[in-house]
């Protein structure tokens, strides 16, 4: 009787193999994309655009700044303060 609880306290501790499923593979697809020139030419413009557009938006102001800078504003004047 000992060895039958024993056992059956065996069976429940003994875990099944686990088996792996196999992924199917898929295929890689291209949307809209191609390697002649023309792409790269539109590609490449778009590139450029958005380039233009960020410094139209963010101009370098290094030199106004140093230009400030230089500026002496010790000379007498008659202030509103």
């Amino acid at each position: 009787m000992v060895q039958i609880k024993a056992w059956q306290s065996l069976q429940k501790l003994q875990k099944s193999p686990k088996i792996k499923k196999i992924a199917e593979r898929r295929q890689v697809k291209t949307l809209g994309h191609s390697n002649t020139k023309e792409s790269y030419a539109e590609r490449l413009k778009r590139k450029n655009e958005a380039r233009n557009t960020a410094l139209r938006l963010n101009p370098d102001i290094s030199n106004l700044h140093k230009a400030m800078l230089s500026w002496t504003l010790n000379i007498l004047v008659q202030s509103p303060w």
